[in-house]
């Protein structure tokens, strides 16, 4: 989720790089007096600044988010996003973005800019807005899940590059974040347990086996060995040998612990703890945390009720069509 909106937010950093010039006036309005031209640059100048300080923030913040569009500087690491100390960062940057933006006089922007901020703006109120919801209690589900995120990118054939010697580096120092980020995980569960917020039963019981299959009996036998197999033929006899040793002792040194780990918290000690019902309203404020999902996945201010009769008045309009 958090790598979601964080791709979400840096749309206003890539709406800006288009900014029109402030200083051109719409066809056919008059022409602005040059200390007006001026003041319009200073403002357009301040929040592109801006921007481009939010997006590096996002970049160092979430290093799968640089991963993911190909900037390396960050390959090596992992942030344990559901971790309170990271969502304390995480949530100043917000406020602090927003606090910087209030400083620059939106009437004095046009075209593009007007549109970033406006854009910006609205993305980093909704932004604190879910941090009231304690998203971090759930850390994993069927669908979304840092021990799949890794596994992905553990296979070669995710985003994180294998082509280079060190790109095989990186990833075994990023692979310590998967071993602190299960640490985390596990002790927010047990939290979640006692204030109420667990998932559903029936959830869990289809994550256990995503889970179960990272058990392996053998480092071959591993998805992440698969990098091991598709080295590169150009890398040096000495490299190979040693990021294969590497390799294989991370798997069972690290991987296969860490997943037996998760699993056997999961399985024996959660599960047991788990709720019947399935939908976010049966958890405490679940009703408004479900309306905000809606809220950040439409991008608009229906609540769920109204969505839900346009999805009514539209299969009733297919049909209709269809008959």
């Amino acid at each position: 989720m958090r790598l979601d909106l964080a791709l979400a937010a840096c749309a206003a950093t890539l709406l800006a790089a288009c900014a029109t010039d402030p200083a051109q006036a719409p066809a056919g309005a008059s022409p602005q007096a040059p200390a007006a031209v001026a003041g319009a640059r200073a403002e357009s100048q301040q929040l592109h600044v801006l921007l481009d300080e939010y997006f590096e923030q996002q970049l160092e913040l979430n290093p799968l988010l640089a991963t993911s569009i190909g900037d390396a500087r960050y390959n090596d690491r992992f942030e344990v996003s559901i971790a309170p100390e990271w969502r304390a960062r995480a949530e100043r940057v917000e406020r602090d973005a927003l606090a910087r933006l209030a400083t620059i006089d939106r009437s004095r922007l046009t075209g593009q800019d007007l549109l970033s901020y406006d854009v910006f703006k609205s993305a980093r109120q909704l932004e604190i807005e879910g941090y009231r919801f304690p998203e971090h209690l759930l850390p994993l589900n069927q669908f979304y899940s840092t021990p799949n995120s890794f596994a992905m990118m553990g296979s070669g054939k995710g985003i994180q590059p294998f082509r280079t010697v060190k790109d095989y580096d990186d990833f075994l120092k990023r692979l310590d974040g998967l071993v602190a980020w299960t640490d985390q995980a596990i002790a927010n569960m047990r939290e979640g347990v006692t204030k109420g917020y667990t998932l559903p039963r029936v959830l869990t019981e289809r994550v256990l086996p995503q889970l179960e299959a990272q058990v392996v009996a053998a480092p071959e036998d591993s998805i992440y060995f698969g990098p091991v197999r598709d080295m590169p033929a150009g890398f040096a006899a000495a490299d190979r040998d040693r990021l294969t040793a590497a390799y294989r002792a991370a798997i069972i040194g690290k991987v296969v612990p860490t997943y037996r780990k998760l699993l056997g918290y999961m399985r024996d000690e959660y599960l047991a703890q788990c709720r019947n019902t399935v939908g976010l309203d049966a958890l405490p404020d679940g009703a408004a945390w479900y309306a905000y999902n809606v809220r950040t996945i439409t991008t608009t201010d229906y609540t769920p009720a109204q969505i839900h009769e346009i999805g009514l008045r539209e299969v009733e309009r297919i049909h209709g069509e269809m008959r």
